[in-house]
């Protein structure tokens, strides 16, 4: 397992707290689940997201890896409406691949308007 870095650990706590704040009383518990499950769908569709940019080996993959995509990017959509946020897929490896919209409005990202999974 790698090693998280302090500043990593500050986005997760940043993020705990907004979802414990803005989502709907879900308890403590569930959120650090949910938490969990995020990041490593996060890394997932980031990990296809980079595939994908650089080519299918072939066409086996390239169907695999979309079926993949749209059941992790399904269960994503099921966790954020859990807290009463929308969500935003950005499928360019460069970024974070699962972006949140907080009802409060409150960002982590360059764009100002979206919060992202990021440790």
């Amino acid at each position: 397992m790698a090693t998280i870095t302090e500043k990593q650990t500050r986005d997760l706590i940043d993020t705990f707290v907004h979802f414990r704040r803005e989502g709907r009383n879900v308890p403590e518990n569930e959120i650090i689940s949910d938490l969990v499950t995020l990041r490593k769908y996060e890394s997932v569709l980031s990990a296809i997201s980079l595939h994908a940019c650089n080519g299918y080996a072939s066409s086996l993959t390239e169907t695999r890896e979309d079926k993949k995509y749209q059941r992790v990017k399904k269960e994503v959509e099921e966790i954020a409406a859990k807290y009463g946020f929308a969500v935003r897929f950005n499928g360019d490896p460069r970024g974070g691949a699962i972006r949140f919209i907080l009802p409060s409005g409150v960002s982590n990202n360059w764009d100002g308007e979206t919060w992202g999974i990021y440790w």
